[in-house]
């Protein structure tokens, strides 16, 4: 894929279908380690200096720890309230795993500036997305302060590996064939509610967005898992199973690995003051 651009499988149904008629039938953790290996290698090549996307949880800890081993001038990244969840998790996070990370913590008062920004971005956006959006603003306009080109994000391990909790229901209700349905249909449905927001957040700062998780084969890999392998039951709060596993023997130490992340409009902690703002 064109690194700066979105991934062609999502430009049209009849592309996403050749893709969908191209994964295997099954696949293994060894098999989805070395799809990893090669979607790192692919999107980290030719590269001196990077930036990532960070919260502290599983899919950035990973994308941050296989990006630093390829980049060494690798910096991390985090935007939030002052005192929110997300900033101290990622401080904890980074910590452990040894690599740079900068915050970018705003007050209440500068909040209503960001949302407006944003806005005149991503016009007709829906609220959700405007309030997933203020923090990526936040971040990348440290990223871009800083002189990066390239920013790396783990998005797509949601989709891939059933980490939303809706999954949680639709395998009660429905059981594992629907599971793996919503999963197809999520990856399917990316480019309208993840892909334009991030790569269009991108593109206003002149950043290049790179998602390891999104290259071709990776993909298939991931979507060739057993969802058996990606959530336990109806009861699995974590879910995202063997993204945990990969993300072990890749070297995250079970503590991030097994973390629980909140969605990043809540860790940031600017959901609930946004909300207040769009009352007024």
């Amino acid at each position: 894929m064109a690194h700066n651009r979105i991934p062609e499988i999502f430009s049209g149904k009849s592309e996403f279908l050749k893709f969908k008629e191209s994964i295997p039938e099954r696949a293994t953790l060894a098999e989805l380690n070395n799809a990893f290996e090669s979607a790192v290698l692919k999107t980290t090549s030719e590269i001196k200096q990077a930036a990532v996307l960070f919260s502290g949880g599983v899919d950035s800890s990973l994308i941050a720890k296989v990006v630093a081993e390829k980049i060494p001038d690798t910096t991390l990244y985090t935007a939030g309230m002052q005192d929110s969840r997300d900033i101290a998790e990622a401080k904890t996070s980074a910590e452990k795993l040894g690599l740079n990370l900068k915050t970018a913590a705003i007050s209440e008062s500068d909040l209503l500036r960001y949302l407006q920004k944003v806005k005149q971005i991503l016009k007709n956006a829906d609220f959700l997305q405007l309030q997933i959006a203020v923090p990526l603003y936040i971040a990348m306009e440290k990223i871009q302060e800083d002189a990066h080109r390239v920013v790396f994000c783990g998005q797509g391990a949601d989709e891939l590996f059933c980490g939303y909790d809706i999954f949680k229901r639709i395998l009660r209700e429905k059981g594992y064939a629907a599971v793996q349905e919503e999963i197809l249909s999520k990856i399917e449905n990316m480019r309208e509610r993840n892909l334009e927001r991030d790569f269009a957040v991108a593109e206003h700062f002149n950043l290049e967005l790179r998602v390891p998780f999104l290259e071709q084969n990776f993909m298939k890999i991931a979507l060739a898992i057993s969802p058996e392998l990606k959530i336990s039951s109806p009861e699995d709060e974590k879910r995202k199973l063997i993204l945990r596993e990969l993300a072990l023997q890749n070297g995250i130490p079970q503590e991030i690995a097994y973390m629980k992340k909140r969605s990043i409009q809540y860790g940031s902690g600017m959901s609930r003051k946004l909300k207040a703002l769009e009352k007024r």
